[in-house]
This record gives structure tokens, sequence and C-alpha cells, in this order.
């Protein structure tokens, strides 16, 4: 059985990371294999996109503060864009 103590860990909020739905791999239109997460309904990033080449450990795509592994739409026509996606569309 599981260490309910680790357990409650694991279910706690994560302050940023609940804002946004776990990064899923992908292809993008051409065929080039992604991560992806999206913001969540209902919060104040719904409507955004992270996206990144290639398939990423969930560490590597949310990278620490200032070395992100995604590129990230605001779905209002802007973001930041930090050359970890070069796909359609970047």
């Amino acid at each position: 059985m599981a260490d309910k103590d680790a357990m409650d860990r694991g279910n706690q909020a994560t302050p940023g990371k609940d804002h946004y739905t776990n990064p899923i791999f992908g292809t993008d239109g051409e065929g080039n294999d992604v991560t992806v997460a999206t913001g969540r309904d209902g919060t104040s990033k719904e409507g955004h996109t992270l996206i990144s080449d290639e398939h990423k450990s969930d560490a590597e795509f949310r990278g620490e503060h200032g070395d992100r592994g995604h590129d990230h739409y605001d779905g209002k026509g802007g973001g930041t864009v930090r050359e970890q996606y070069n796909g359609e569309g970047s």
C-alpha cells in the first residue's frame, strides 16, 4: 500500500501547475513530434497553449523560471517565444 503522506503530497496543488493540463505527446500538422499543455477552463490561463518540439518529460517541458522548455502562446496573438517550438504556426 502506498504511503498516505506521499499520496497527500501528490494531491496537493502546485502553484502555477494547476492552471495547465498535464503535458501530452502529439504531432503537429507537419507530422513532427510535439509536447503540449493547455490552460484549464475557468483559470486565468484558459485559452493559453504551451508547446515544444519533441516529446519531453514533465520536468524538461516545464523547466525552471528563466529556462522553460516550451513556448507560450496566450491565445490573443501574444506569448513568449523561447525557440522551443519551431513547427507549423511558430
